[in-house]
C-alpha cells in the first residue's frame, strides 16, 4: 500500500508499507527531471517501492491539472 504523507513545494513524500517493514520513499518533481529516494536499500536505478510512489505523484498532479 502506497500513502501519501506530505507535500512541501517540488516534494512528495510517500509511506510504503512492504510484506516486512514500511518505506518512506520522497519524490521531487523539477522542471529538468523527476528524482526518486527510498530507504529500503535496493541497488535497483527504481525499485518496487519507488515506483508505487512515482504513479501516485503523477496521480497527484494530474488531479492539480483538472
Amino acid at each position: 500500500m502506497c500513502t501519501f504523507v506530505s507535500e512541501a513545494c517540488n516534494k512528495f513524500d510517500f509511506i510504503i508499507e512492504d510484506r516486512f517493514s514500511d518505506f518512506k520513499v520522497t519524490i521531487t518533481v523539477n522542471k529538468d527531471a523527476t528524482l526518486h529516494k527510498c530507504d529500503c536499500g535496493s541497488h535497483l536505478n527504481c525499485c518496487h517501492h519507488s515506483a508505487a510512489a512515482l504513479i501516485k505523484t503523477s496521480e497527484i498532479l494530474e488531479e492539480k491539472r483538472e
